[in-house]
């Protein structure tokens, strides 16, 4: 399997592939490691400066490619991986707890992640 995306391509690759090519990938491409198993989220889509979404179905796999089962008050620990055209490197993280999703904002995913306060980590490289 070959890797030739970038930016914003890249972001949709690794949903794609994600989880089990997404951990080695950041290992390899960037020497990025993730402190634990975590599920892979877009940050573009925060409804709330501290709710993301999460999941359209009950379980995800997580970076390690072990399911996830997602119920209301579980706590997550959720990421996203980005590549610039430039070679730089960015890894967001964050911590959070399961909620079921306000239909009312976002129709489509069924789980969203309350992220804590600690809020969102950026590692660049």
């Amino acid at each position: 399997m070959r890797f030739a995306h970038t930016g914003t391509q890249t972001r949709g690759a690794l949903r794609y592939y994600a989880p089990r090519i997404c951990a080695p990938y950041l290992d390899v491409m960037c020497s990025m490691k993730l402190d634990r198993p975590r599920i892979s989220v877009d940050f573009n889509e925060l409804m709330e400066p501290d709710l993301v979404l999460l999941s359209q179905t009950d379980q995800r796999l997580d970076s390690d490619g072990e399911k996830v089962q997602l119920s209301v008050d579980a706590k997550v620990y959720i990421y996203e991986y980005n590549k610039y055209d430039d070679g730089e490197c960015e890894l967001f993280t964050a911590d959070g707890i399961v909620e079921l999703n306000d239909k009312t904002i976002n129709k489509n995913a069924k789980w969203s992640c309350r992220i804590d306060t600690n809020g969102i980590t950026t590692k660049y490289t």
